[in-house]
């Protein structure tokens, strides 16, 4: 595949990019924004929307509910907050300072469960805040992702390991060593096929296609990485730099497989 131009230039502001999340829509985006300053904002296209304070210090994961009605955000303050966005106010908060540092968040397809990357993977009630499964997938997990249906959670760890699991009973399903270990922030794709993280040297994004086994690298940024994110369809990466910088790549033909390649335990897995 080939990136194409970029659909958001860079910009400037005051604090950097901590994390980035694609709302879920078809045609056009909004794109949420953590900073290093503990502040959300969201932008449509070059347009800022919102703006507000949100947590004490970096903004280390977001993510849109499936009907984007509400954004979750966790912090280096270990607290995870709700926001219902059809109001501008926080709905809910949950600390879970204790568990480690806080790398990302998801939402569940169905919008009632979290999934919360920190020492462990943490699965989370959103009505209550309930732990209901620990997951001990690694020695630090940098990103979670539930399948479409929402069976599945597959983890991401800086060993290196991508690990898949039952939701329903915490059970693990595979683990595979991919050979590599983020530096920075690392997302899935929305169906599990493909991941990108920060590598040396700085500024550089890797994007593994889990199907083809094959990886491509991005000079996306002029320093060092601070965020990166995958759209709803697969079709756009988001990259944030630690200079407050952000740019949006196409990425037409990423995660489509050779002819014939057999469906690996990632995809497998998340198969709708």
């Amino acid at each position: 595949w080939q990136s194409s131009d970029l659909v958001l230039q860079s910009y400037n502001r005051v604090a950097g990019v901590s994390s980035l999340a694609f709302e879920p829509r078809e045609g056009g985006y909004v794109l949420g924004l953590g900073r290093a300053d503990g502040g959300i904002e969201l932008w449509s296209t070059q347009e800022r929307v919102q703006d507000w304070p949100a947590h004490q210090g970096p903004v280390n994961g977001m993510a849109f509910s499936s009907d984007a009605r509400q954004l979750v955000s966790a912090g280096a303050d270990g607290l995870v907050l709700v926001w219902d966005l059809t109001v501008g106010e926080l709905a809910t908060g949950f600390d879970l300072n204790g568990y480690g540092a806080l790398n990302g968040v998801a939402f569940s397809p169905d919008g009632l469960g979290l999934a919360v990357a920190a020492d462990d993977a943490l699965l989370l009630d959103v009505g209550s805040g309930e732990i209901r499964v620990t997951l001990d997938a690694h020695s630090q997990v940098m990103a979670v992702a539930f399948s479409p249906d929402g069976s599945i959670l597959a983890t991401f760890g800086a060993d290196g390991v991508v690990e898949v699991w039952q939701v329903v009973d915490g059970a693990q399903v595979s683990g595979q060593e991919m050979g590599v270990a983020p530096l920075t922030r690392a997302a899935f794709s929305p169906n599990l096929c493909a991941l990108t993280y920060g590598v040396e040297p700085a500024g550089t994004v890797e994007w593994l296609n889990l199907v083809a086994n094959q990886a491509v690298q991005i000079p996306a940024s002029s320093g060092p990485l601070g965020a990166v994110t995958i759209s709803l369809d697969g079709r756009l990466l988001a990259v944030g730099g630690e200079d407050g910088s952000v740019s949006v790549w196409g990425l037409a033909g990423a995660l489509d497989a050779p002819a014939g390649a057999p469906v690996n335990m990632f995809c497998g897995a998340a198969a709708m």
